[in-house]
């Protein structure tokens, strides 16, 4: 069962991946596809600044070396990064800020589940989640992209890839 949890968690970063992905080409759309790719870099190392202050912080230290292993450190990483994203996200949609976020379980998640499912497991049911989920944003024409319907060969397609998450699973 937990192991079920595990691989559901792995498709739910997938599609997370997805979200970032369909909102990194609007940022491209407005920006140019470096600028958006850096204006969600900038999120994405505030979101690991708070994450890493706070666990310095409850912990007392982290396994790093000196000085990154101390709260104060990614506390004016935070402070210099909270200015960074306010400056960068000026004339865009307030949403996008959330885009460099999803990159956070990616990471982490794979140093959580990867020893956990394996890494060949972890890897197919994110690529099957992020896929099932690029399928579901192309269809609704998520952030402005262009509409692609679903389509009996699109369907045929996802199961497809979910079934090679339940083939990679293998039998337990």
């Amino acid at each position: 069962m937990t192991q079920a949890l595990y691989i559901a968690a792995a498709f739910a970063i997938g599609i997370g991946n997805a979200t970032q992905l369909v909102m990194l080409t609007a940022l491209a759309r407005s920006r140019g596809s470096v600028e958006g790719a850096f204006t969600s870099l900038v999120t994405t190392v505030l979101g690991f600044g708070v994450v890493l202050a706070i666990l310095a912080w409850r912990q007392g230290s982290l396994a790093m070396p000196a000085p990154y292993d101390r709260w104060p450190v990614f506390l004016a990483l935070v402070l210099v990064f909270t200015a960074g994203t306010v400056f960068i996200m000026r004339g865009l949609n307030g949403y996008f800020v959330v885009t460099g976020l999803f990159a956070l379980p990616l990471l982490i998640g794979t140093g959580f589940l990867g020893p956990r499912i394996g890494i060949g497991m972890f890897i197919a049911a994110v690529l099957a989640g992020q896929l099932s989920g690029a399928v579901v944003y192309d269809h609704i024409g998520a952030f402005g992209a262009e509409v692609r319907r679903v389509d009996g060969l699109r369907a045929l397609g996802v199961l497809a890839l979910l079934s090679g998450v339940v083939l990679i699973r293998g039998v337990r």
